[in-house]
């Protein structure tokens, strides 16, 4: 028999972008900035994408949706799992709630982030979306 998944505990982060800008959505988190987040006392798996688009939706308060998860890593010891997911606007765009900020790839290098890793996964996100290529496998 599999092992509960409530006994996990996931954290998803959004990368929005900004609907006419080449800017991403930044949030403050104590002593630092971080990607918009949702804490869940359950595990999910990389492809649900309807489960992560609903709680960002409710903890921003804005229509988006995930379409692609641009960073995953799971650690089964310790029972916890972190996605940052890229998101889209599933409607009008409108002010998120809370403190945030939007920022560009420049004002990324000075920012204090919480989570260091995720400098790589938005640099990654710029550069990509700066090229307007998507890699060939990528849906």
């Amino acid at each position: 028999m599999g092992e509960d998944p409530a006994l996990w505990q996931s954290d998803i982060f959004g990368i929005l972008p900004h609907p006419d800008e080449s800017r991403v959505l930044v949030q403050r988190e104590d002593d630092g900035w971080t990607l918009p987040h949702v804490r869940l006392a359950r595990q999910i798996w990389l492809d649900q994408l309807g489960l992560v688009s609903d709680v960002l939706q409710r903890s921003l308060g804005i229509p988006v949706r995930a379409y692609r998860y641009a960073r995953y890593e799971r650690d089964a010891e310790r029972h916890r799992e972190e996605g940052v997911y890229v998101l889209e606007w599933a409607g009008a765009p409108g002010p998120p709630q809370g403190q945030g900020r939007w920022i560009d790839q420049r004002a990324l290098a000075g920012l204090a982030l919480r989570h260091p890793a995720h400098r790589a996964v938005l640099d990654e996100y710029f550069q990509e979306a700066a090229a307007g290529v998507t890699p060939a496998r990528r849906p």
